[in-house]
């Protein structure tokens, strides 16, 4: 049913990050939930008017990087009481587990449908997030997160590295009913994430935690020695690949010491060699990186002549 959508697929969102950021072994993160319908629901159980809901999941949403004094000002001038605005930033800021945070929010006395629903969404996307093999350690409900864009209605999330926490999110998206409906009159419903992977990868490598492999994925590097015969260093590449051996083409125009720098410093196992001699006699030259030593064979033997060093 496409204008339905089970509470699971926000559950198994989570299992995604997890797997995504586990195998990028960045360090220790911990994915951060929360839902939006309770937030409402919880501005409502604190009698905070319609018209400054916005600006107090606003002032909300900074509780990470600003002062508490300053938090609760800022709730006091969208008209809540100053014990009220205290009682609210405590409860938000304050850390807990899921299953703390969950019974907290059962002993508020809160008792409007937003509220009981998004209470009962978030229960049941924790036990089905468990379900789905992610550990206690790495996901929490975080009544702090907020996700400032309207069109969220359930699930938010959010996740952060727990040794690198001046990063802010890493990745972000929520549960969304009607996002479509400007463009169709088709109910859509959907869930989703997304990572901004250029300021991800940049401030990952400023923090120290992103480095580049030491050996390039390819293992055979073809040479280029002389521009004219680019059509036949390609095509040896284009060979290699095809016998399922990965293959890289020395693009840039260099000498042949520098280029099997290149090959030694990227630990690429073999270095393939041809010319103006090579190519009129239809070989090329099989350098064994690893030891050093070199053979020449026929153009058409090259593959075999590789697999066979590779496989020893």
């Amino acid at each position: 049913n496409r204008e339905h959508l089970s509470y699971l697929a926000e559950a198994e969102i989570p299992s995604v990050i997890y797997s995504v950021f586990g195998e990028m072994a960045i360090g220790e993160f911990r994915i951060r939930i929360n839902n939006r319908k309770l937030l409402k629901g919880l501005l409502e159980g604190f009698a905070v008017p319609e018209a400054g809901a916005s600006a107090v999941l606003r002032s909300l949403d900074k509780i990470e990087k600003e002062e508490p004094a300053r938090i609760c000002a800022e709730l006091e001038r969208e008209g809540m009481p100053a014990a009220e605005s205290r009682r609210l930033y405590q409860l938000v800021a304050t850390g807990r587990t899921s299953a703390e945070t969950l019974a907290a929010l059962e002993g508020l006395g809160i008792d409007n449908a937003q509220y009981r629903q998004g209470r009962k969404e978030l229960t049941d996307v924790v036990g089905a997030i468990r379900q789905f093999g992610v550990p206690d350690a790495s996901f929490a409900i975080d009544l702090s997160v907020v996700r400032g864009l309207d069109y969220y209605t359930g699930t938010i999330y959010e996740t952060t590295l727990v040794n690198a926490p001046e990063l802010g999110s890493i990745c972000s998206g929520g549960r969304y009913d009607d996002l479509a409906s400007t463009f169709t009159e088709t109910r859509l419903p959907g869930v989703g994430i997304s990572i901004g992977l250029t300021r991800l990868f940049s401030r990952l490598k400023e923090a120290g935690l992103l480095h580049a492999p030491l050996r390039s994925p390819a293992e055979v590097l073809v040479t280029t020695l002389d521009p004219r015969y680019l059509d036949r260093y390609l095509a040896l590449a284009s060979e290699l690949r095809r016998s399922g051996v990965n293959t890289e083409v020395y693009l840039e125009t260099a000498k042949l010491k520098n280029q099997l720098a290149y090959a030694n410093r990227k630990h690429f196992r073999i270095a393939l060699i041809a010319g103006e001699t090579e190519f009129a006699r239809n070989s090329v030259q099989v350098k064994n990186l690893a030891t050093g030593s070199a053979a020449d064979h026929p153009l058409a033997d090259a593959a075999r002549a590789v697999q066979d060093i590779l496989k020893n």
